[in-house]
């Protein structure tokens, strides 16, 4: 063998690691939000406690040997106190450094509960029509539903991403949602508290896109979800919005995805069903429930136009209706269309404020 074809050989051997690790590195750029500009990758995470390294934020390939070293440690000394909080860089790194299985996620009893409570099932996209009274919802608003095996919406959990608002001033609350002035931050909540905020109190029809994951990517987007609870955000209300950071924690799931390709800079809610729309092999459903004050008119016009007219003196009155003369699954239904009139007529008086979204 010539001497530069050795030269060539033992440099190829030589750099065949690293071009193994090629694929975890762009899935890692994904998990930790890094942005390629002006020839380097810097994250939207602001804040340093969500990094192993003290510049990871501007130095994603510290980050990534930070973490390496980190987990490799805990691996061979059998304690997983960052695999815990990290689970989902852990579940990437896996096959390098654990490929024996001496650490398991099963040790992370805090993580363990949440995954218990959450007991996913599958995946839905939400899209929640405008609503001109709340500013940030002006054009809509996104969020993820994480279906419960146990079938129902009262199960289920949602996952928001929303600005931190710190004043009360409409023009302030304006120029800081434009450039950037507000944190933004993920929050689990009870999805039916959700879907009577959006879907009775203000009335928004809302569209679910149902998507199509196998049990591998849920698991690995439930570690992933688990450790972005430590990230905090600059909130930017016409860029990195509700729509952006939806779509791209779906995105992070694997490296494949792409769908952060297809938004423009500009980030409209309805980009994010846009984004999924050209990948229909990932939707496995759709759903769409009509606001709550479409299925009252619907219903009342199925009315005898006395009851109706008793209904609408009730809410007004907020006494109950007389339905003397009418059979009892008439007076039954009639009293149920009642308390949705009162949760539409009343929606201010009955909501409670839970934060921008």
């Amino acid at each position: 063998m010539k001497l530069h074809h050795l030269i060539l050989y033992l440099s190829l051997f030589h750099r065949f690691p690293l071009l193994a690790e090629t694929a975890s590195f762009d899935h890692f750029l994904k998990l930790l939000r890094y942005n390629k500009e002006n020839g380097r990758y810097i994250s939207e995470v602001d804040n340093p406690e969500f990094f192993f390294h003290p510049r990871g934020k501007f130095l994603a390939s510290k980050e990534y040997q930070s973490a390496l070293e980190v987990f490799r440690k805990e691996v061979s000394q059998g304690e997983p106190k960052q695999i815990c909080k990290f689970p989902g860089r852990f579940l990437l790194f896996k096959n390098q450094i654990d490929p024996n299985g001496q650490i398991s996620l099963i040790d992370c009893h805090e993580f363990q509960r949440f995954l218990k409570k959450i007991d996913l099932q599958s995946i839905s996209i939400i899209f929640a029509a405008y609503y001109i009274k709340k500013p940030a919802s002006a054009f809509g608003h996104t969020l993820i539903k994480l279906n419960s095996n146990k079938g129902s919406d009262l199960h289920s959990w949602g996952i928001d991403y929303a600005a931190q608002v710190n004043t009360q001033n409409p023009l302030m609350y304006g120029i800081r949602g434009i450039i950037g002035g507000f944190w933004g931050r993920f929050s689990l909540m009870p999805y039916f508290l959700k879907l009577r905020e959006y879907n009775d109190y203000e009335s928004r029809d809302l569209w679910e896109y149902q998507l199509n994951f196998s049990r591998k990517e849920l698991d690995f987007f439930l570690a992933h979800l688990w450790e972005m609870n430590l990230a905090k955000f600059q909130y930017f209300y016409f860029t990195e919005n509700c729509s952006y950071h939806i779509l791209r924690l779906i995105d992070a799931v694997d490296p494949n995805f792409k769908f952060m390709e297809r938004i423009h800079p500009i980030v409209a809610p309805v980009d994010t069903l846009l984004a999924l729309e050209q990948s229909p092999r990932r939707i496995a459903k759709r759903f769409y429930t009509p606001a709550l004050l479409k299925r009252v008119n619907k219903e009342l016009m199925a009315m005898p136009t006395e009851v109706q007219k008793n209904l609408a003196n009730s809410v007004k009155k907020l006494e109950l209706p007389k339905l003397e003369g009418q059979t009892l699954p008439n007076q039954a239904k009639a009293l149920d269309l009642l308390m949705e009139m009162l949760d539409v007529h009343y929606a201010d008086e009955l909501q409670v404020e839970q934060g921008v979204s």
